[in-house]
C-alpha cells in the first residue's frame, strides 16, 4: 500500500524568518460521537479531533492536519481556514467536530496517524489506536422543549451542553448547561442582539456506556 507523500513546499524561501523547523504536536484529543442530523433524518459515526499544537515561527504558521487509516487506505485533510481553534489554558487546540465516513459508515478500527504540516511543509506525527466497544442497547437521543421561555431537554442525564449557532451560522462560544430545571431564553439572547432574531442549537451528552458522545440538532428558536 503507498502513503501518502506530502511535497515539500518552497514557501521558507519567500518568507523572512522562516526556521524551517518541525511543527510540534504536544497533546491529543479524539472522541467518536453519533450524531442524529434532525434536518437530513440522517444518524450516523462522527469523530471529533483536537490537537494541542504549536510552532517556531508561530502558530499562524499551521496550515493542515491530515488524519490517515494507512491499512484502510482512508485520509482525511482540515486546515486552517476550517478548523475551530481555542486557547485553553494558555495552549491552543485546532481541529474539527465533524469528520466522518464518505458513506456515513461507522469508523473502522485500528491505527490512526495525525499528520501536522506548517506552510514550509514540515511535519509532525503522532498516532493513536481506535477501538470500538459494542453497542448493546437501544440509543436514546435527548428531545428539547421550550415552555414560557424555558429551554427543557428529556433524556437520560441530568445534565445536557447546548452549542448555539446565529442566523448566520456563527458558532456563539461558550457553550451553555441545561440541567433539569431548564434554562432560561435570555440567558442565550442576552449574548447578542442578533439572537434575539432567532437562532439554532445543537444538544450534546456524553453517554458513559456506550463510550461515545451523543449530538442531536439542528433545532431551532424560534
Amino acid at each position: 500500500m503507498k502513503k501518502i507523500i506530502f511535497p515539500l513546499l518552497a514557501v521558507c524561501l519567500l518568507l523572512p524568518g522562516c526556521t524551517r523547523e518541525p511543527p510540534e504536536i504536544h497533546q491529543i484529543f479524539w472522541q467518536l460521537n453519533i450524531r442524529r442530523d434532525t434536518g437530513r433524518g440522517e444518524t450516523y459515526e462522527q469523530l471529533s479531533l483536537f490537537i494541542s499544537a504549536g510552532d517556531p515561527d508561530g502558530i499562524e504558521d499551521l496550515e493542515k492536519i491530515y488524519l490517515l487509516n494507512d491499512k484502510e487506505n482512508l485520509y482525511w485533510e482540515i486546515n486552517s481556514e476550517t478548523w475551530y481553534k481555542a486557547d485553553m489554558h494558555g495552549q491552543i487546540w485546532i481541529g474539527s467536530n465533524t469528520l466522518a465516513m464518505h458513506d456515513r459508515s461507522p469508523f473502522p478500527e485500528g491505527d490512526y496517524r495525525i499528520m501536522l504540516q506548517d506552510l514550509g511543509g514540515e511535519y509532525a506525527e503522532r498516532s493513536f489506536t481506535l477501538n470500538t466497544p459494542n453497542i448493546k442497547r437501544k440509543i436514546t437521543f435527548p428531545e428539547p422543549a421550550i415552555r414560557e421561555n424555558t429551554l427543557t431537554i428529556k433524556g437520560e442525564s441530568p445534565v445536557y451542553s447546548i452549542w448555539i449557532y446565529d442566523k448566520k451560522k456563527e458558532y456563539q462560544a461558550p457553550p451553555l448547561e441545561v440541567h433539569e430545571n431548564g434554562l432560561d431564553i435570555k440567558r442565550i439572547t442576552s449574548r447578542k442582539r442578533e439572537l434575539n432574531e432567532g437562532f439554532s442549537y445543537y444538544i450534546y451528552v456524553y453517554d458513559t456506556s456506550i463510550k461515545r458522545g451523543l449530538i442531536t440538532g439542528p433545532f431551532y428558536y424560534p
